[in-house]
């Protein structure tokens, strides 16, 4: 996955070339009739191109760019979700495709000829991909054709030097064409910020870049294309891009969505995996949840939810934006707040807006999968009105009693609880529209 930005860095992966060097010099060893080390191939084809990627290039680069390689582990289950389809003779793209984990994938899953030269003919004319940075298409070149020479069919042959010449260096949004025809698209694009373009309609300011590289090769894909993309947990279930899962909705027929939890080991990012297939445009009543979808048979069906006994708000009160002016009132902040215990509201603050009136419950909004627990609760008893700090979210209590308060904490004690939330959101912040989803185990 590398970022696909109007303007290339100048030579920021240049170094990159010495892990593509080294696997060509392994290739060309190969069909010059060498034997094949075998436990070198495995490596170059495996975890060797990501290490490489943390040795050779700059985190800097790494992390403003967003270039995280897929791995083994993940690269097979986005080919698996398309196994008939690559068998029955299909074309596959990738408009960020890094050092080509993602096709590898799909190789494996692909036909092989009576030699190493004719795998690689065969291949090549089946696999497209474009990435900004050519050091990485360099590999990827070298890595498939080893893949094709580990077979050891009529390795002495030659083969030709343009090998995969449809594997380009080169920006995906100068080349739109050439993903759109594909019969499918395997993606893992970055996961950094950019500013929407001015044509975007889901949303302005900044944005996840894979949100904008994946809503353009569906709504330019072919009618048929299908589309299995990693994308970050919070395109999934973020507020702020309902609009673009609406979008989405609109382009597609058909939609599965598997929640697949950390990236890797080494990269602290929640990744979700959608498989679509593309339709002509229709007026879709969508809501944009794929929250729901997510969750789709985790749910008895006519099991209680938060929001049928609870207002959901976040807190109101943000520190810096109080005034000597403003009142004193009770305050409430998340030092404040001991896990699963019952206390008032210890503190003072000058504060002009909007009071909450005890008893009620918070929870607090960083919540990050890596916890023992996602749901932290609080009682807050009184009576007294309290402002609240804005990471804190606040489940009022339709009928105003202590009793539903200390239930409430009761059943968010569950171990259940975390494990709905964990498949829920894999975000670092909850937000209301999950938590009035979260269901009420036990509750009667």
């Amino acid at each position: 996955m590398t970022k696909n930005s109007a303007t290339a860095l100048k030579n920021p992966t240049q170094s990159y070339d010495l892990f593509a060097s080294k696997v060509g010099a392994e290739v060309s060893r190969v069909l010059a009739g060498g034997k094949l080390d075998r436990k070198a191939a495995a490596s170059y084809l495996n975890g060797a191109a990501s290490e490489a990627l943390v040795e050779l290039v700059p985190r800097d680069t790494r992390s403003t760019d967003g270039i995280f390689f897929s791995g083994k582990k993940l690269s097979k289950y986005v080919a698996r979700c398309l196994s008939a389809k690559i068998a029955a003779g299909a074309t596959v793209a990738d408009p960020t495709c890094g050092a080509g984990d993602l096709l590898l994938a799909c190789a494996t899953l692909m036909s092989r000829g009576q030699s190493t030269a004719a795998t690689v003919a065969q291949w090549s004319s089946r696999i497209i991909g474009l990435d900004l940075h050519g050091e990485f298409v360099n590999a990827a070149r070298a890595r498939l054709t080893l893949l094709a020479a580990q077979e050891g069919f009529s390795a002495t042959e030659e083969v030709r030097a343009t090998r995969f010449d449809n594997l380009l260096p080169g920006n995906y949004f100068d080349h739109l064409e050439k993903i759109a025809a594909a019969d499918c698209v395997v993606m893992n694009p970055p996961f950094a910020k950019v500013q929407t373009p001015d044509d975007c309609e889901w949303a302005k300011g900044s944005v996840q870049l894979a949100g904008v590289i994946f809503a353009s090769v569906l709504s330019n894909a072919k009618i048929g294309q299908e589309i299995v993309a990693v994308l970050p947990d919070v395109l999934r279930c973020g507020s702020r891009y309902q609009r673009w899962r609406k979008f989405i909705d609109a382009h597609c027929v058909s939609k599965r969505i598997h929640v697949y939890g950390r990236f890797d080991e080494k990269t602290d990012v929640d990744v979700f995996v959608v498989h679509l297939t593309k339709s002509a445009r229709f007026a879709t009543k969508s809501k944009g949840d794929w929250i729901g979808r997510a969750l789709s048979g985790t749910n008895k069906p006519h099991s209680a939810v938060l929001n049928d006994f609870f207002k959901v708000s976040v807190g109101a009160y943000v520190p810096f934006r109080a005034k000597k002016t403003d009142e004193i009132v009770d305050y409430l902040c998340v030092g404040d707040v001991p896990a699963d215990a019952e206390v008032a509201a210890p503190s003072k603050c000058r504060f002009n807006g909007t009071l909450h009136q005890t008893p009620f419950v918070v929870i607090r909004r960083t919540s990050n999968p890596a916890d023992s627990r996602r749901v932290i609760p609080t009682l807050i008893t009184g009576p007294k009105m309290v402002a609240v700090e804005n990471h804190l979210i606040v489940l009022m209590p339709a009928d105003g009693a202590l009793s539903s308060c200390r239930r409430l904490i009761a059943v968010l004690q569950n171990e259940e609880t975390d494990n709905w939330m964990n498949r829920a959101s894999r975000c670092r912040h909850l937000t209301t529209a999950i938590v009035k989803k979260l269901p009420l185990i036990g509750w009667t």
